[in-house]
């Protein structure tokens, strides 16, 4: 049998092309010491969960991460900014002027001017001014800004009422794969065969529910006070155009340590197994990437929370489970997508490694 060196399966796991892996400049130990990498604690973490093989691999990697995301998260930034700059303009433009349209109190006697170059026009007929307002309300309809994330009431309904059952059945299903002792199985079911509607009365709870809020929508009526609550939002969103990329990030780097706490395994299994999803991460692989995120700065220590009941396990379980719901064919998400083309195209080589190693 063929033996694969640590920096292929780290290249492999994370997407790197191996050449150009190799070939980037190491830092000396006073850049790390510049970031606040605390080496040797890292290396005790990667030890406690047997992953000392990748030390010099994932050191860089935590390297990159700190060096690369202010300036890669400014660009993204900037080129979200840009892409959404003319979106937000006529969302505000549109909102505005319905506003003004429906606003009573700001007077009943309703009128609407036309210029064109030194000539206008004023129209005080209702059937013509009323035309105009819904032909904007079926503008602010069509291009979705009507839309909303659904409530957690709304959302707890839903899923009672099984209005999305294959959503429900991805979680569910997903959660036991990962981690199957925490459902207690009949004796004739299986992952692949358990318990539908009984697997809803155990999983949901308040992760679960939120996670279905935020990924599904519904339309509102155009009424003033969605109007004027739109409005607020606007500006709050043109403030917080980052937060969707530094969560794509955690995403991203929490799925490719998934495949490297599991790829030795997965190699060395003389199971018949389809591909390394077919490796279930235990606890303790969460609580690797976990306790990876935390040192590379992208989330807080849940094991040292106490006012919540969210265990460094559940907090990994969840995300993961996030990542490949928005990665659905229902992913509203272009760059979600995209994600899900390269996750396939991950497993697809990781196989490819299996069999170089096995011939």
């Amino acid at each position: 049998m063929n033996q694969i060196d640590s920096c292929t399966k780290f290249c492999v796991c994370t997407g790197y092309k191996q050449n150009d892996f190799i070939s980037m400049e190491r830092p000396d130990e006073s850049e790390y010491n510049e970031l606040g990498m605390n080496i040797n604690a890292f290396k005790k973490m990667l030890i406690k969960y047997d992953m000392e093989d990748y030390t010099e691999e994932l050191i860089f990697y935590w390297y990159k991460i700190l060096k690369s995301n202010d300036k890669e998260q400014q660009l993204k930034v900037q080129l979200y900014k840009q892409k959404k700059e003319i979106y937000f303009d006529f969302q505000k433009e549109l909102t505005e002027t319905l506003i003004f349209l429906l606003d009573e109190d700001a007077g009943t006697n309703l009128s609407i001017s036309f210029q064109k170059s030194r000539n206008s026009i004023t129209k005080y007929n209702s059937v013509v001014i009323n035309n105009i307002i819904n032909s904007l309300k079926k503008d602010y309809d069509k291009h979705n800004f009507n839309e909303e994330e659904l409530t957690y009431d709304e959302a707890e309904a839903e899923i009672r009422n099984n209005s999305d059952n294959e959503w429900v059945y991805d979680y569910i299903k997903r959660i036991i794969t990962y981690n199957p002792e925490i459902y207690p199985f009949e004796d004739n079911e299986s992952i692949e065969n358990f318990d539908y509607f009984n697997a809803i009365q155990f999983f949901l709870d308040e992760n679960m529910i939120k996670l279905y809020a935020n990924e599904h929508y519904t339309k509102r009526e155009v009424t003033l006070d969605l109007l004027k609550a739109n409005y607020t939002k606007i500006f709050k969103n043109k403030k917080k155009v980052g937060a969707k990329t530094k969560n794509e990030l955690i995403l991203i780097i929490g799925t490719n340590l998934s495949f490297l706490k599991r790829i030795d395994k997965y190699l060395i299994s003389v199971e018949n197994l389809m591909n390394i999803e077919s490796i279930k991460l235990t606890n303790n692989d969460c609580r690797f990437i976990h306790d990876c995120l935390v040192f590379f700065n992208l989330i807080e220590d849940y094991s040292n929370k106490t006012h919540t009941k969210t265990t460094p396990e559940k907090y990994i379980y969840t995300t993961l489970n996030q990542h490949f719901s928005k990665m659905s064919v229902r992913a509203r998400n272009e760059e979600m997508f995209k994600l899900k083309i390269n996750y396939i195209d991950r497993i697809k080589k990781i196989s490819r490694l299996k069999i170089d190693l096995t011939s």
